[in-house]
């Protein structure tokens, strides 16, 4: 065993057996007692968000370990890491950036291996503790863990509780703007595909998480609102909403930008094939 490998294995060991803060402590330079009192509070925080990255990188080369491997050493390799993020979470003492992704890298890996209880709880600890930290680094984690638990309700068919938490995304991580597009378009989706279109229209037409950053996806998901609207009939309406993405997406200029712009041109070719 070459010594890289012998490091990760003896990292997760000892992280299981005696914490994160001693496996950490492996991968961390030497600090006397007195260093620590001389410098104060401070150094503590500082050694301890250390030691959670440190954690973090531990369980971060176990994945890519068991990724070596096929069928049931790869699984027990990625449960393994899935515990060992799962250790970091879990740590009270460290910072809310490695907890909440620690339980966030945890609930991906459950999730993949078809584990659900065990993703969605590993998710729901990502929301719990990152929704009321300020940091943008701790609550794009943290939505992205209360996206997940939508995205799990809506495969198990669950759809009304789906478009509650996905509402919940929308409303509790409006700073998330990337996580929201992601809400706004399944909320719509899942309405569409339930006949619903008052209520895709509703969800289609919130634009704000779209510009400017996420012009695209505000075109395509009108493009299928404009076109369930005129199937059922309402033209009117589909000129409506397509009138209203574009003064949405010129008001920050996104309208401009060639492949926008390319688009929208497509957009309403579409309008016009459909004889509208």
């Amino acid at each position: 065993m070459d010594v890289g490998r012998w490091m990760v294995w003896m990292l997760v060991l000892v992280s299981l057996c005696w914490g994160p803060v001693a496996a950490a402590s492996v991968l961390l330079p030497c600090r006397s007692a007195g260093d620590v009192m001389e410098t104060g509070n401070h150094e503590v925080i500082v050694l301890e968000s250390e030691a959670g990255q440190a954690a973090l990188h531990a369980a971060a080369a176990l994945k890519k370990h068991a990724y070596g491997f096929d069928g049931e050493e790869r699984e027990s390799g990625l449960l393994r890491a899935a515990a060992a993020y799962g250790v970091v979470a879990d740590a009270a003492n460290y910072g809310a950036l490695e907890r909440v992704e620690g339980a966030f890298r945890a609930g991906e890996i459950y999730r993949a291996r078809e584990r659900p209880d065990e993703a969605r709880l590993r998710f729901e600890q990502a929301v719990e503790l990152g929704e009321a930290v300020a940091e943008q680094s701790v609550r794009r984690f943290a939505a992205r863990a209360l996206l997940e638990v939508a995205h799990q309700l809506r495969r198990e068919g669950r759809l009304d509780e789906a478009l509650n938490v996905y509402g919940a995304v929308r409303n509790r991580f409006g700073d998330c703007p990337r996580s929201c597009t992601h809400a706004v378009t399944r909320s719509g989706k899942i309405h569409l595909k339930e006949g619903r279109v008052k209520e895709a229209r509703a969800s289609f037409l919130d634009f704000e998480p779209f510009v400017p950053d996420y012009p695209m996806q505000a075109v395509r998901n009108v493009d299928e609102l404009a076109v369930a609207l005129v199937l059922k009939g309402e033209v009117e309406q589909a000129h409506e909403v397509v009138a209203l993405l574009e003064n949405a997406l010129s008001s920050t200029g996104a309208s401009m930008e060639v492949p926008v712009a390319s688009a929208l041109q497509a957009l309403r070719d579409k309008m016009t094939e459909l004889g509208y």
